[in-house]
C-alpha cells in the first residue's frame, strides 16, 4: 500500500506540508489492521530535490524511525499506460511503477489556500503521481 502525502517545499514557519506525523499514523493504523507493506511515496513538482524537502520537513528521520520507505515518485521506473477513456484526446500516460503496482492508495493531502483554485484538495495531491521528468 502507498501514502501519498503532499510534500511540495519547506519554508521555516509555513505549514505547507501534509504533517509527518499524520503519515505515521495513517501508517501504523494499516499495519495494525495488517497491511503487509506500508511505503510513502511522493514526486514533488515545485522543489525537485527531494531529499531535501524530506530532511528539512522532518520526514527523513520519522520515516527512518519506523522503518517506512520512502519512494521518490520522480525518480521511479515509468511505465507507459494506455488509458482506458479517449475524451481527453491522450492515448496513454507514463506512471510510476509503485503508483500502478499498489494495491491501495491512500492520498494525504494537506488542505490549504491556492491563488489559482481558492483551495487545494485530493485531486490535486495526485498530481505528484505525474511524473515531471516526461
Amino acid at each position: 500500500m502507498v501514502l501519498k502525502p503532499n510534500l511540495v517545499d519547506y519554508i521555516p514557519g509555513n505549514a505547507i506540508n501534509t504533517h509527518p506525523v499524520l503519515v505515521l499514523a495513517a501508517a501504523e493504523s494499516f499495519r495494525h489492521m495488517g497491511a503487509k507493506s506500508v511505503v510513502v511515496a511522493e514526486g514533488p513538482g515545485h522543489q525537485r530535490d527531494t531529499r531535501l524537502v524530506l530532511s528539512q520537513s522532518r520526514y527523513e528521520q520519522c520515516l527512518r524511525d519506523e522503518k517506512i520507505r520512502f519512494i521518490d515518485l520522480n525518480r521511479d521506473e515509468l511505465i507507459r499506460t494506455q488509458l482506458r477513456a479517449g475524451y481527453t484526446g491522450m492515448k496513454y500516460l507514463w506512471l510510476p511503477r509503485t503508483v500502478l503496482e499498489a494495491d491501495f492508495i491512500v492520498s494525504m493531502p494537506k488542505i490549504k489556500t491556492h491563488h489559482w483554485s481558492g483551495v487545494t484538495l485530493s485531486m490535486k495531491n495526485m498530481f505528484g503521481v505525474i511524473p515531471g521528468s516526461r
